[in-house]
């Protein structure tokens, strides 16, 4: 089983995104442990950085050294029209973007699946 950290990046009280990675978690729990972390609480991003556009430099900042996250460059889920496709008690109720969702995250555990494989096999050839 996988887990991933997903982070929310607004201190706003309702986030279309903090509801899409709540139904995220309860629609892939089989797969993986997704926790959500509150941008605000990352130390990195409770300084100047706040004030970056964070869909542009997130995925660079993700990637120093230090942090090492595992960032799929362009794949993006935008959810356009939230209010229409999501309900308080179901979560995402719109089939086509259920699938394109679906589609985004396979690709992603593929992604992280490949990664994990070729990082396994640098470190036996490391050790011969």
């Amino acid at each position: 089983m996988f887990k991933f950290i997903a982070i929310v990046g607004t201190n706003a009280s309702f986030s279309f995104y903090r509801f899409l990675v709540n139904y995220m978690r309860g629609r892939y729990r089989e797969q993986t442990e997704i926790e959500i972390q509150e941008i605000k609480n990352i130390p990195l991003f409770n300084e100047d950085m706040v004030q970056l556009p964070p869909q542009i430099n997130l995925p660079q900042i993700l990637n120093v050294p230090r942090v090492m996250a595992d960032t799929l460059p362009a794949n993006e889920f935008m959810l356009g029209k939230a209010k229409n496709k999501l309900n308080q008690n179901e979560g995402l109720i719109h089939e086509q973007t259920i699938e394109f969702l679906d589609q985004c995250f396979a690709i992603y555990v593929n992604f992280i699946n490949n990664r994990k494989l070729c990082l396994k096999k640098l470190m036996t050839k490391e050790e011969l």
